[in-house]
Parts: structure tokens; sequence; C-alpha cells
């Protein structure tokens, strides 16, 4: 068994949240997830586990799950704005007054609707795979289905619970991976009933948060993967857009949530954000032993005229060396992605205009140009798993680190 963090609970109005806190370092960073949550049973998947550890070794981690799901109160799913105040109630609980919040695809929502309510106790907005509307409208075409899809969606639900074929969409790099299919099924099962999930699912496909946006005036981090199969990537460029704090880095990628195959750059990017630094990587130390053996007469004898000069060569390594034993220990360093690597420093500018449906400055051209984008084309666009290169959108250029490790003053700070 996996030792999981102790589980508290934090009460917000007659509605118990459970919580647990991970690390203790500064800043304090709320991690607000996405869709179904369990805290016990996500501690158990590695790769997840591993994220959370690493965000906990420079800051002090609180997680929770949200009230009608996990080890949190199973009540009837409540409205965003409800489940924002959950977040505060958690942060009172855990002695935090003022915290950054990292949201993941449905928490991103929920985050920016905490910031824009509570600057003074928003330090800053990490945002991953996070979305904006999920119905597909005409003024709206990057959203995950139009209500006719969502329909039908949600009728194979009950069949679908518990099988963990939502892993194609959330974990695509790793689908052919059974473990982790199993592991993820029982995790839902065991998370929330078919019917419970239904109602979830129900009120997330009504949220819209394009009236929030213009409001949230803390620094901001969007991190997003092009090929991102939940959550359009035009969500993340639009929000680049939107709020004027923000720097936005773009992945290449299919993984929805963020501790996925380019989890080790997007912890840079978040460790950066909060304190400035951004660690290199540690390399790969192997220890080898070679031993060499010296076969009688080989090197000396009759024959030395055919092997002396091997002989001589191998004699004057150890006499210079001071070797006398035939074992040699070996270290071999295989060099590690850093922060000056060219996929994380590459291109740093800010995001060229883009269509806006639904802004209030948006101009009636331009958004009946989006909004006659079709279907297929939608699916096609924001670049797949195999995009080349990494950019990185932001309000200023951030210079490529001189040294094993970045240091520049925090967002927050």
């Amino acid at each position: 068994m996996v030792d999981t963090p102790s589980v508290r609970y934090a009460q917000s109005g007659d509605i118990d949240i459970a919580y647990h806190v991970v690390g203790e370092g500064s800043p304090d960073l709320v991690f607000v997830m996405g869709a179904i949550t369990h805290l016990s049973l996500l501690w158990e998947e590695p790769s997840y586990r591993r994220f959370c550890e690493r965000l906990a070794s420079f800051s002090r981690l609180i997680q929770f799950d949200k009230r009608g799901m996990g080890l949190s109160d199973r009540v009837r799913a409540a409205t965003l704005e409800e489940r924002m105040d959950d977040v505060r109630a958690v942060m009172d609980a855990a002695g935090s007054d003022r915290a950054a919040l990292i949201g993941v695809s449905e928490g991103g929502p929920m985050s920016m609707l905490f910031a824009a309510t509570y600057p003074e106790r928003t330090a800053g907005l990490i945002l991953c795979g996070a979305e904006v509307k999920e119905e597909t409208t005409d003024d709206w075409p990057w959203g995950e289905a139009t209500r006719e899809e969502f329909e039908e969606w949600i009728a194979g639900l009950p069949q679908r619970w518990g099988t963990g074929v939502t892993i194609e969409w959330v974990l695509p790099s790793r689908k052919d991976d059974e473990r982790l299919r199993q592991w993820f099924g029982r995790m839902l099962t065991e998370a929330a009933s078919p019917r419970a999930a239904e109602a979830f699912m129900r009120m997330a496909f009504e949220i819209d948060v394009r009236a929030v946006v213009p409001s949230v005036n803390v620094p901001t981090l969007i991190v997003h993967t092009t090929g991102d199969r939940v959550c359009h990537v035009e969500n993340a460029r639009w929000l680049a857009e939107q709020i004027p704090t923000a720097r936005y880095v773009e992945q290449p990628g299919v993984d929805h949530v963020p501790w996925g195959q380019n989890s080790e750059q997007i912890l840079g990017e978040i460790q950066e954000f909060l304190t400035g630094t951004r660690e290199a990587a540690e390399p790969e130390r192997v220890l080898a032993t070679v031993l060499f053996t010296d076969i009688v007469g080989s090197t000396t004898g009759p024959r030395s005229s055919e092997t002396g000069a091997g002989g001589s060569c191998w004699s004057s390594i150890t006499t210079e060396s001071g070797a006398s034993s035939p074992a040699i220990a070996v270290a071999r360093s295989t060099p590690q992605a850093t922060a000056s690597s060219p996929a994380s420093t590459a291109r740093r500018a800010r995001s060229a205009a883009r269509p806006r449906p639904g802004t209030q400055s948006g101009s009636s051209g331009s958004s009946s140009a989006v909004a006659s984008t079709p279907a297929s084309a939608r699916s096609s666009t924001g670049g797949s798993a195999g995009s080349p290169s990494t950019s990185v959108r932001g309000s200023r250029p951030r210079p490529a680190p001189a040294t094993s490790s970045s240091h520049r003053p925090s967002a927050i700070s």
C-alpha cells in the first residue's frame, strides 16, 4: 500500500470537504482538479504522485475533493459559485491566508472565478488544460461538444462508467497501459456513481467564464498542449489574449492532464513562475565495473614482438594512474534536458492577434469568421503530438538561462 497524506476536513456551510496538505514550502499552492477526483486513490498512481511531490518540493501543496465526490460529502452537484467557495473554506481550514491556485481542466473556471472574486487571497493563477466554455456553439467553436453530442455521450455513461475508457482522451499517450486503464476505472467508480457523475457533467457543461476572465488581474501562467483531445488549444490562446498578466506556454503533445508526457517541462514552468528558479534536472549516473583480464603470456614472453605494443601501453596507463587492481569504477553521466534546452526557451513572444468570439471588443467580422470554421477543421488545428517545437508566449520576453539553473524574480513576489 502507498502511504497517503493524512486527510482532514473543512466545513463549507453544512458540507464537509476532504483535503490534505503535502510539503512545507512557500508559497501555498491549492490544486483545483477537474472532473472526478478521489484524494486517496489518485495518490496510488505513481505518475500523479510524483507530479504532486515535485510541486510540494517548492510549495505547500493543498489538495481537496470537490463536494459530491471522493472523500467529501456525497451531496447534489453544486453550482460553480458554491464549489468556488469550497476553495475558500479549504484555505481557511488549512491556515492559508493567500495562495496560488493551479486549475486543471474544469478546475480552471473555478480557479479563475476565485481569482476574480478574491484577488487579495490569490497570489497567482496557473491554468493547465483549462476550459473556458464546454458547449460548442456558433460564437464558441472550441468547445468539447455540441449539445446533441453531449446528450449522446451521457446516454452511454452508465455502460462506460468504470471501464477506464476515458484514459484515451485524458492520457492518450498511455492509452495502451492496461494497468493505468484499470486503475482509472476503479478511481472513477469509487469517487462517484454514474448518476452523480452525470449530474456533475451536466453542471460543468453549462460553464461559460468568458464574462469572468476580464476581471482576472493576478499573475497568471497558462500551459496547454497543442493536441489536447479534451480541451481545444484555442481555449488557452483566447485566455492568453484576454488576461493581461498572463504568460502562455504551449507544449507539443496530446495529454490533457499535466502529469502526462510533458510533466517535467510543465513542472519547470510552474516552479519558475512561483519561485523565480528553475532547477536543472539531475544527470543520470551509472556506476559500472570494468574487469581487465591479462591472459598469461599475452603481453609478455616469446610473442612480445607481436603484443608488446599493447602490453607496453597498458603498463604505462596502470603505472601513471597508480592502479593496482583490475577492477576500475566508471561513472557515466547521461545529459538531461535543463532549463537552457531549446524546447524550454524557444520563441518568447506575445501571441499574435486571434479571433475573439464572445468578447466585447471583438468585431462582428472576426466573430463570424471563427464561427464558420467547420468541425473537421477545428479538430485538426492546433498541432499534434509530433509538433517539432515548443512555443512560449507571454507579456514579456524571457532570456535563456546561462547556467544549470535559472533565476529571475518570482511572478508572484
